[in-house]
């Protein structure tokens, strides 16, 4: 697993947890409920620690496949809530 300027995947897990209210394992589970934090995290891995899509699918419980579409989602066509996420999770991680 690679890092860019410091930033660990599970550091970065971690917030996510924080920020949406889950913990652990809850972030792999197949509920409607997690999908925003997956797709987020996803993205958040992919841009912080540059991990493979593969690798990000191991640790959100997605198929590298829709680890790809998650992350190209976020990318281009942000929800309002992912934004708003996105911003307060990336000042997060740039305070570590």
């Amino acid at each position: 697993m690679r890092e860019v300027a410091g930033v660990r995947a599970d550091a970065v897990l971690s917030e996510v947890e924080s920020y949406f209210g889950i913990k652990g394992e809850e972030i792999r589970r197949r509920e409607q409920r997690y999908t925003q934090a997956r797709y987020v995290a996803s993205f958040l891995l992919r841009r912080h620690c540059l991990m493979s899509l593969r690798e990000i699918g191991a640790r959100v419980g997605l198929h590298y496949s829709a680890v790809g579409n998650a992350i190209r989602q976020v990318r281009d066509r942000p929800t309002a809530s992912q934004a708003i996420s996105l911003r307060a999770l990336e000042a997060k991680l740039k305070n570590r």
